[in-house]
């Protein structure tokens, strides 16, 4: 029986290493591809959050999606921010990048704090009835969880070994490859989820989702490069895989 076990693992973790190695194989694939897709002379603005912002980037002013879309886009993430103050000010924010006038492409990109976004999408829309208005929903780490503890991936881990392990190293897989696919879940949030749903169909905007797998756990062992050590930024290649979806859409 034990022996069944750590064969089992053995084959899980060698398949998460060769589908992690083909992702991070791509990621130059993914670069060289969106300096093909010349979006330069499109006027596109981002609204959001930390993600969209840059967080966690070795240069956010090169590697942040919404810059790998175009070098000509206007960036007004804020970190730890919430749809609130551009969906009273959005006018004002784009009027001071002298772009109040004409916009193709809007991005908006909020995780936690949703309140007012369906508010933000309207005036957009109202403002700008033939832009195409872009939402991104990221999920991260964090909400994938512990099915009798509620724990996340990464906190579940630490704690399981008794120390800090690399987030997404060896290590960190093999722990998780042991664990069975019912031990995992996605924390889904139900309110953001209406609310996402809800500016889709009345704005008529576009929903793009970060890729993952419906198994959660297949989802942390699959997609662990597209996050940084925190569990809940996006790397480098993270922005790659978001930036390479939206430039399909527009």
């Amino acid at each position: 029986m034990r022996l069944s076990i750590l064969l089992f693992a053995f084959v899980q973790l060698s398949w998460i290493q060769c589908a992690q190695s083909r992702i991070k194989e791509n990621h130059k694939k993914r670069i060289n591809l969106l300096k093909l897709l010349d979006n330069t002379n499109l006027k596109i603005v981002a609204f959001g959050t930390s993600n969209t912002w840059g967080a966690q980037l070795q240069d956010r002013s090169k590697e942040a999606y919404p810059l790998l879309l175009s070098p000509n886009t206007i960036n007004l993430a804020e970190r730890a921010s919430s749809p609130s103050y551009p969906a009273l000010c959005a006018q004002s924010m784009l009027k001071e990048q002298n772009t109040d006038e004409e916009v193709d492409v809007f991005i908006l990109e909020y995780v936690l704090m949703i309140e007012n976004l369906d508010l933000l999408a309207r005036r957009l829309r109202t403002r700008f009835p033939d832009a195409l208005i872009i939402v991104v929903e990221l999920w991260n780490p964090r909400r994938i969880i512990r099915t009798d503890t509620n724990q996340h991936t990464k906190l579940w881990v630490e704690q399981s070994k008794g120390y800090q392990v690399e987030f997404n190293g060896p290590e960190f897989q093999a722990v998780l490859s042991e664990t069975k696919e019912e031990d995992w879940k996605f924390n889904i949030d139900q309110e953001r989820e209406l609310m996402i749903n809800k500016v889709v169909k009345e704005v008529g905007a576009v929903l793009y989702k970060l890729p993952r797998e419906k198994n959660a756990l297949h989802s942390m062992l699959k997609h662990g490069p597209v996050f940084v050590s925190d569990a809940s930024h996006l790397s480098a290649h993270g922005h790659a895989v978001v930036a390479i979806g939206l430039a399909k859409i527009i």
